[in-house]
């Protein structure tokens, strides 16, 4: 779901999204603050049946009430039609080399992903075979960045010399980390 809204320019307004009861801001599922524009917004994922709450305040002049009537513009994204998320970087470029046995691999995504749904693997020409499922909260996989940036912390050291490739499953359609090709990171 995208909230934007109208506001003065050269004033700073804050926005949070929030699926927690009114008036707490955690979790917080979007935060945007903006200065210059005449426009600003949120963006984050939505559950059927679930409550969301959009928190607005002018932080510039701290005192001064929000624009009355204030312009909102919610758009809804059918999930259905929403093109896949695609990798837009890698710390870990594709056909890199690292020295490290337990390199972090970051993957940054163009679009929010659900940080419950779907299953990262990372295999190995060397016998490593490791599966996380997200719906399962898994400590070795970490989300950021309003869910567009997965890191995938392994906990445990690759054979030297090893060729791993990663994959993300993410709804139902395979995600392979760049843009459907399969990446890998030469370990030494």
């Amino acid at each position: 779901m995208d909230v934007v809204l109208d506001k003065p320019t050269s004033n700073r307004f804050t926005m949070v999204a929030s699926s927690a009861m009114c008036g707490t801001v955690t979790p917080e599922l979007a935060c945007m603050s903006e200065y210059t524009a005449a426009t600003f917004g949120v963006q984050f994922s939505v559950t059927a049946n679930t409550d969301y709450f959009v928190y607005v305040v002018d932080t510039d002049s701290g005192t001064a009430v929000l624009p009355n009537p204030i312009v909102a513009t919610v758009t809804e994204t059918d999930c259905a039609t929403q093109p896949a998320a695609m990798v837009t970087s890698l710390t870990r470029a594709v056909s890199s080399t690292t020295s490290t046995l337990l390199p972090e691999i970051v993957a940054t995504f163009d679009q929010a992903v659900d940080p419950t749904v779907g299953i990262v693997t990372v295999t190995g020409d060397m016998g490593t075979n490791l599966s996380y499922d997200l719906s399962t909260s898994p400590t070795n996989i970490g989300f950021a960045s309003n869910n567009t940036e997965l890191t995938i912390t392994t906990g445990s050291a690759f054979p030297p010399g090893e060729t791993v490739t990663v994959t993300f499953d993410g709804t139902g359609a395979l995600w392979m980390i760049d843009d459907g090709n399969r990446d890998f990171i030469q370990i030494q």
